[in-house]
């Protein structure tokens, strides 16, 4: 069941948008938070087993997307376990190395929706932005400031189309 939530225009990126549809969004309810502009490929049945309380869906090695610039979001691992998120960052690797990293291909998951309200309220009040946007990405951080793990949940493959050069890079490196 879909159900559509239309609010006005703005420029202020995805969780601005999720910030101004939270009431009407259902919670207590395991809920998928997706860019509109992905496709990708997952191994696993579509839905997570109930012990997970959020995860980021990430995509790890060399990715065709990744070869010109690092203007990604990339999550980095927990010391003790490299399945969980320590910290998530936007448009900027952790290293050098970016290819080696997990980047985050923008689909999150959260097992009760309310859980993002006071990260939300947060991230507004204090406007923290990245390139002058608010990324549903760094609600994940506020998540681990409260003690909520994040897993970070690898996919096999996926396809971003949100801007020319990215759709230049499916075609270019879709024969490989």
């Amino acid at each position: 069941k879909f159900n559509l939530v239309i609010i006005d225009s703005h420029k202020l990126g995805p969780a601005y948008s999720i910030y101004k549809a939270f009431d009407l969004i259902p919670k207590e309810v395991g809920t998928y938070i997706s860019y509109c502009d992905i496709i990708w490929q997952w191994d696993k049945e579509f839905h997570l087993h109930e012990n997970i309380d959020a995860g980021i869906f990430c995509h790890y090695g060399f990715h065709p997307h990744l070869v010109n610039n690092n203007f990604s979001a990339f999550c980095k691992p927990s010391s003790k376990n490299i399945n969980k998120l320590s910290e998530i960052r936007e448009k900027k690797s952790y290293t050098n190395d970016w290819m080696k990293e997990p980047l985050s291909i923008g689909l999150f998951y959260i097992n009760d929706f309310e859980k993002l309200r006071i990260p939300l309220d947060e991230m507004i009040s204090s406007n923290k932005k990245v390139a002058n946007e608010f990324f549903p990405s760094l609600l994940f951080n506020y998540l681990l400031k409260k003690n909520i793990e994040v897993d970070l949940i690898p996919v096999e493959s996926f396809v971003h189309y949100g801007a020319p050069l990215q759709f230049n890079d499916i075609n270019f490196w879709a024969d490989y």
